[in-house]
């Protein structure tokens, strides 16, 4: 039997992690059961991996040791996938669970330090143990700040919460403890060999204002809308007779009107808390939303569809309040927080449309700053406000010129980007 497979026997044999499987397949598993399983397949894993080392010829030891650890990733992020989604499905969340990347470098170290021949046997023994459950834990914890960061960003209060076990060292029991995200300790995913400390996270159903919470974070490079195209008559027709978006296609975009603070998905409740009248009854407390108003009724060809089903994000899995389809703008219920999101997201689109404009940095911090006069309640903005829509845009937005190849008034504009300051 070789090691792989004595490793896979004793994990689907051993009667806790049976359990532990039962209980998350059923929705009824949280993150403590998860890392529960972690570290007891990581127990195991070091266990069978230290026993069979002295066999192990020296050439194959790392090479070994990282597919071990990466079968253990894939089993342990299977497992947080079902319970997230469940977790999801109870709160009415429809977001898509996050994984934090696997360790390569880090697996590979472990493996090349177990045929280290400057040490003891033994000492090679002990690290094919320790350091290999530790790994293992740790991808867990790598989990739970993966899916804290994901949400956070999308709009969700989350916490982290580290619980040291009774007897841990001083290091840990100054590091125990449940913090917002964000504001939790740099070294709170940390841990020494032979760590047993918890670390999971919740979020809850609320969202917060994510733009006074952390105003003008950029999303991450390459965000973006992709170039539009030209639909055949037949693909209009098929659009037009839709009465609720699906997931669009990138290429399908005109415009987009996304986070630059945080990012990502959402969940709409039962009764659709965000209608139309809200929507106009928001707009109507700001001169901006008046006069998008007022636009909006003098042409009887806008059509904004209200979607309450689509959870619609780009290719980095950047949430997407709303966008411009082929002359129709599409607003995503489930991704906006409140009547103002959305009534934002109503002014940032009808204000590409209005003007023609689009596909450039340019065309971004008009449309900005317009729903933001909306958000602040006033018509004008500071000298430092435009600084930060102008910086985050170009951070945000760095597929876009400053003008060269957007649209203004609907035609293609041949500007140059300005040469940037030195």
């Amino acid at each position: 039997m070789t090691v792989q497979e004595e490793v896979r026997q004793r994990i689907e044999s051993d009667v806790l992690l049976a359990r532990l499987r039962k209980k998350i397949d059923s929705g009824n598993g949280t993150f403590d059961d998860s890392f529960a399983y972690s570290d007891r397949a990581g127990r195991l894993l070091g266990e069978i991996f230290a026993q069979r080392l002295p066999g192990i010829p020296l050439a194959e030891r790392e090479a070994l040791c990282v597919e071990l650890l990466r079968d253990r990733y894939t089993d342990i992020n299977n497992l947080c996938d079902a319970v997230q989604k469940a977790l999801d499905q109870a709160n009415g969340l429809h977001l898509k669970p996050q994984r934090a990347p696997f360790e390569e470098a880090r697996a590979h170290k472990i493996g090349h330090s177990t045929a280290d021949q400057t040490v003891p046997e033994k000492t090679q023994q002990r690290r094919s143990r320790s350091a290999t459950e530790t790994m293992t834990r740790s991808m867990h914890d790598d989990r739970m700040q993966a899916e804290a960061k994901f949400r956070s960003r999308a709009g969700l209060k989350c916490y982290i919460t580290r619980k040291a076990v009774s007897g841990c060292c001083a290091w840990c029991t100054a590091m125990a403890g449940r913090y917002e995200y964000g504001e939790e300790p740099d070294d709170v995913y940390r841990r020494h060999d032979n760590c047993d400390c918890t670390v999971t996270f919740e979020n809850g159903r609320k969202r917060q204002d994510v733009w006074s919470k952390r105003e003008w974070e950029a999303p991450e490079p390459g965000a973006g809308a992709g170039d539009p195209v030209v639909f055949t008559k037949e693909q209009a027709e098929a659009l037009q007779k839709e009465k609720q978006l699906s997931v669009l296609n990138n290429e399908r975009i005109s415009n987009q009107s996304r986070a630059i603070s945080i990012f990502n998905d959402y969940e709409v409740p039962d009764g659709a808390f965000i209608t139309s009248q809200s929507i106009i009854d928001n707009m109507q407390t700001t001169s901006i939303g008046k006069e998008i108003l007022d636009y909006i009724e003098s042409v009887d060809e806008v059509f904004i569809r209200l979607d309450h089903k689509t959870v619609r994000v780009d290719a980095n899995d950047k949430p997407i309040y709303g966008e411009e389809v082929q002359g129709d703008i599409v607003v995503y219920l489930l991704m906006c927080e409140n009547a103002e999101r959305a009534a934002r997201t109503v002014i940032h689109e009808c204000t590409h449309r209005r003007y023609g404009i689009g596909r450039s940095q340019w065309a971004e911090c008009v449309c900005f700053a317009q729903e933001l006069k909306h958000k602040y309640k006033r018509d004008y903005l500071t000298f430092d406000e435009k600084k930060r829509i102008i910086k985050a845009v170009q951070e945000g937005y760095p597929e876009y010129n400053w003008r060269k190849g957007g649209l203004i008034n609907g035609e293609r504009q041949s500007h140059y980007r300005p040469p940037e300051k030195r």
